[in-house]
């Protein structure tokens, strides 16, 4: 589990700087008439302070990326050791180096902006509404790749889902049966839905020449639509290598877990590489456009994202990255949106970190309350009534059987959560791996198994359940 979690944190780390490095490492060269987002006649890239600001952000950016792919290594790595201190560690990691990365950009592309002022590289009219090509706009329906070809994937899904063989024998009635075809399924409603979505934007005019416009529009849609379709097929796959041995022989192989991995390691290189083909090949075609629209727009870009109250677009194409929408800050609604995704993305890594520590550093505790037993570790606390106790028994090891973590966490040091057995059925376990005995307390729902690190505690457990007036004269000390 720990390896499988390491060799996951480092392609997710190594992907996150790669994609950073590939999308916004580059925005210091002049193209489709732009330096860092600015657009700038031809000749500014021969000016003296804009040669010493693209070189002084290359070198930065350079360092940058270098010192985080270091860093995003080191981070994962501790996943090999306390969780909480990894999630925290790592949490850190990934906040820094968005915020960083994004600020050394925008920090450039202001420069870049005000360069542009004070120098007067004025670049077409002013622009203050939506222009549009009413020629491309009568063929838009016919550019895209035709997104029922998803439905083909959706359906195949679904049917893993009740039909695939011993499936549910083997998750028995654990809702895990439903959760990892389930997983598979959301992504790839996303994708179709991302298809629709992006197959309906406006299109963009690039030139004064229809052909042009028609040709980038064209090329842009078929890619982005052909890039989820394929990437949906790929998901179908992994699914399919992961969850039929399951089914079909009751287990999986470290091969075909790598192989499940690879194939997401596979959609995630095919979105970054169509992203950044299709980024090159729009560039040669507009370099070869003879009639460009000169427009300029940089006011409402100024300080990095898009604000402008003449424009009643909700959602624009972001001048940083095309692939990426930016939201038109001009908007209360876009300002309201921001603001609550970022508090609430800050507030949901800071509970998972919070959860985390109380699993490794937070000892389960077994306590009588009167007729009620507690068992408190963090947020898998249960409490039931002594008079559901079918049996109660001190344990040498768990079932010889796999149990299989539906809700919990399962490392090399402890296990803790909600789990399932196809003989124990549903259980609860609070186990530090290689400690004896364990307590197991049988109840009509489910099973609990826990001990202690502290030596002779389990016993005194086992002992209060199995006496009740050891157990009332516990109760009795413990009230106030």
């Amino acid at each position: 589990m720990d390896i499988a979690l390491l060799v996951i944190f480092l392609i997710t780390d190594w992907s996150i700087v790669g994609i950073f490095a590939a999308v916004y490492g580059g925005k210091h060269r002049y193209r489709e008439g732009m330096i860092f987002g600015v657009h700038v006649p031809e000749s500014a890239v021969l000016d003296k302070d804009t040669a010493a600001l693209t070189a002084h952000y290359r070198k930065v950016n350079r360092n940058f990326y270098i010192i985080n792919l270091a860093a995003g290594t080191g981070a994962a790595f501790l996943s090999l050791g306390h969780l909480s201190i990894f999630m925290i560690v790592w949490t850190l990691w990934l906040l820094a180096f968005c915020v960083v990365s994004m600020g050394l950009l925008f920090f450039a592309h202001r420069r870049m902006y005000s360069l542009k002022v004070s120098k007067k590289w004025i670049v077409g009219e002013p622009v203050r509404t939506v222009i549009v090509d009413t020629s491309v706009s009568s063929v838009s329906e016919k550019l895209p790749f035709s997104h029922w070809w998803h439905l083909p994937v959706i359906l195949a899904s679904i049917l893993a889902l009740f039909f695939l063989p011993h499936l549910r024998e083997y998750f028995g009635d654990s809702y895990l049966r439903f959760l990892l075809p389930g997983a598979v399924l959301l992504m790839e409603a996303i994708f179709w839905f991302v298809h629709v979505w992006y197959s309906h934007r406006e299109n963009v005019v690039y030139s004064n020449d229809s052909k042009i416009n028609l040709a980038v529009n064209r090329l842009t849609k078929r890619v982005w639509s052909g890039m989820w379709i394929a990437s949906n097929y790929l998901m179908l796959l992994s699914m399919a290598i992961l969850l039929i041995p399951l089914a079909v022989h009751g287990s999986t192989t470290t091969l075909e877990f790598f192989l499940f991995l690879a194939i997401q390691i596979t959609v995630i290189v095919l979105i970054t590489a169509s992203i950044l083909w299709l980024e090159n090949k729009r560039n040669d075609i507009l370099s070869a456009d003879r009639s460009p629209l000169l427009v300029d727009d940089d006011l409402y870009w100024k300080n990095g994202w898009y604000s402008n109250p003449d424009d009643k677009r909700f959602f624009v194409q972001d001048r940083m990255c095309s692939a990426n929408f930016s939201m038109n800050m001009a908007k209360p609604a876009a300002k309201a949106i921001t603001g609550t995704i970022t508090a609430g993305t800050v507030l949901l890594l800071v509970w998972i970190c919070a959860v985390f520590v109380r699993m490794d550093f937070v000892q389960p505790q077994l306590s009588l309350r009167g007729a009620n037993v507690e068992v408190t570790a963090g947020m898998y606390d249960i409490s039931f009534s002594r008079d559901d106790i079918l049996e109660a028994e001190l344990l040498d090891s768990l079932p010889e059987e796999p149990l299989r973590r539906t809700n919990g966490a399962a490392t090399n040091d402890y296990l803790l959560g909600k789990f399932y057995g196809n003989q124990t059925g549903e259980c609860r376990l609070y186990i530090y791996r290689n400690i004896q005995p364990i307590l197991a307390i049988y109840l009509p729902e489910y099973t609990v198994f826990i001990n202690s690190k502290t030596p002779g505690e389990v016993e005194a457990w086992y002992d209060s359940l199995k006496n009740p007036s050891r157990s009332h004269a516990s109760s009795a000390h413990e009230s106030p």
